[in-house]
């Protein structure tokens, strides 16, 4: 008996296998995604009772018109509530500083207000960005706002990345009371708040064998003609009279000058690799945030010390200039590149590699190197700030250094980055 039972499983097993194959296979898929996507919903299934309690009124008894009126009563109330609620509240976003830094904590401020006289329930902020929720993406929910509330609310958030924030557009969205459809309304903004790419030391300015002496500028700790005494020396023929120091020269016997300061600074190109092939992809440390942040770093040291400074990345040159205000400029357009897919790049190096009384520093990845093919007197005018591509993708450090690669700076990995660009700085 045993064995026969077993002999009945074994030939219905195939038999139900193939049943439910059959059963469940979808002859038309994309169609019955569609037709689920609108059935199962709570708005279709109330409509749907509704529509049943109507015919039971008909066809069985009166009172099916009752559960119909009250289902249909739930329906309109959950359709036009929300838009109500949505209607009589506003929420504003306020940045009361409109720059930072990443890593930098940051406050923000909202401004809530409610005109109606019953409070407002189930209210969210969302962003689907993700860069707007307080801690573990978890959103901004007010379980009711009260009547003709008018006050504000503040919390701190840290920007991880650069850009400009909130990045996608902020809404409200509430579906109170019966969650039948959600009605969103695009939130209030007073400001936006710009991340500025994360800086880090830097060392002096390079030397520049022949740098544009432009009078009534930045002084440096370097012989000159025009800026303050730096000490004395020897005459020497040509020098002006009226630096002499005649007690020094009483004392010595001999002529003595002061030495002053020289007010001239050098001017210095920065080029960004930004196309999409020679870096990893977009992250928090990935190669291309790495370099936005090396070549931020450049442009804030050399600016304070009293440089001009140019930049080309992408399609766009910022023209040289210096001071505060030229900084500016320059952190706000790095706050916002991104990469693109031409050979802007390229064209960048061969129009800059011939250029004198220019101090060139360039920002690339050893696989942008690669694919660059210049001539080795157009890599010789460049100074090259190398990220080894692999390294910032898999996250680990690989110590073999493309020494062909002509780099000024190779930096192997995020970790090494900050101090690579301080102490190896000198060797330009």
């Amino acid at each position: 008996m045993k064995n026969l039972n077993q002999y009945f499983l074994l030939i219905k097993k195939p038999f139900f296998d193939s049943f439910l194959k059959i059963n469940s296979y979808d002859v038309f898929p994309e169609f019955s995604k569609k037709f689920r996507k609108i059935i199962y919903t709570p708005f279709s299934v109330l409509f749907c009772t509704g529509l049943i309690g109507l015919f039971c009124g008909f066809f069985l008894h009166p009172q099916g018109f009752a559960l119909a009126v009250g289902i249909f009563v739930i329906l309109i109330m959950g359709l036009i509530f929300p838009f109500v609620t949505l209607y009589g509240i506003s929420i504003t976003l306020f940045f009361p500083k409109t720059s930072c830094i990443e890593g930098e904590p940051v406050e923000i401020i909202l401004k809530i207000k409610n005109k109606y006289p019953w409070p407002g329930w189930g209210i969210t902020i969302q962003d689907d960005s993700c860069d707007i929720e307080i801690e573990n993406n978890i959103y901004i929910l007010f379980s009711n706002i009260i009547s003709f509330a008018n006050f504000k609310c503040s919390w701190f958030f840290t920007p991880l990345v650069r850009g400009r924030y909130p990045k996608l557009t902020t809404k409200l969205l509430t579906s109170f009371p019966f969650d039948l459809i959600t009605h969103k309304k695009k939130l209030l903004l007073d400001n936006k708040l710009i991340v500025w790419p994360k800086t880090y030391d830097v060392c002096c300015i390079p030397f520049c064998k022949s740098e544009d002496l432009l009078h009534g500028n930045f002084s440096r700790n370097k012989a000159g003609n025009y800026g303050d005494v730096l000490g004395v020396r020897p005459y020497r023929s040509g020098d002006s009279t009226r630096r002499i120091h005649w007690a020094q020269s009483a004392k010595h016997d001999k002529l003595i000058v002061c030495e002053l300061q020289s007010i001239s600074r050098p001017s210095i190109h920065l080029l960004l690799d930004s196309n999409k092939s020679s870096h990893t992809e977009t992250g928090v440390n990935s190669s291309f945030e790495c370099s936005v942040r090396i070549i931020a770093s450049f442009a804030k040291s050399w600016i304070l010390e009293g440089a001009t400074v140019s930049l080309s990345a992408n399609k766009k040159t910022i023209n040289a200039s210096s001071g505060e205000k030229h900084l500016e400029v320059i952190m706000n357009y790095l706050s916002e590149i991104q990469t693109d897919v031409d050979d802007s790049f390229l064209l960048n190096v061969n129009k800059l590699s011939d250029v004198k009384n220019r101090i060139i520093v360039s920002i690339t990845t050893d696989i942008g190197k690669a694919n660059l093919h210049l001539s080795k007197n157009q890599e010789n005018q460049i100074h090259w700030v190398i990220l080894k591509k692999d390294n910032f993708e898999n996250n680990h450090s690989n110590s073999n250094v493309n020494t062909h690669l002509n780099a000024w700076i190779f930096i192997n990995n995020n970790e090494e980055m900050p101090s690579k660009i301080l102490t190896q700085f000198k060797g330009g």
